[in-house]
């Protein structure tokens, strides 16, 4: 058997959940209780977020980082404090943490 973690990374009421080969973008609304968008289809990353960190290269991460909000902008521009940049800096952040 083979065991992997799932993680879910909780930026505000921006969360991104790791599945084995997708990872969904869901803002939620101010209370926490629903979300208010979500990507459908789920982004496709192939491989959960913690192996990602652990594997990919520092380009790799960026470009990640840099494309994985695209379908989401114009929710988070609006929603999100510092928008979908201020988003994929912290992703980025994260993701370069060891």
């Amino acid at each position: 058997m083979i065991e992997k973690q799932l993680t879910t990374l909780i930026f505000g009421n921006l969360v991104l959940e790791s599945t084995l080969t997708a990872c969904y973008v869901r803002v939620y609304a101010d209370d926490k209780r629903s979300f208010s968008m979500s990507t459908n289809p789920p982004v496709e990353i192939k491989v959960p977020l913690d192996e990602l960190k652990k594997n990919a290269s520092r380009e790799q991460k960026e470009a990640i980082a840099s494309h994985v909000f695209d379908e989401a902008r114009q929710f988070l521009d609006t929603d999100y404090p510092g928008g979908a940049d201020a988003a994929a800096k912290e992703l980025l952040d994260w993701l370069c943490t060891p």
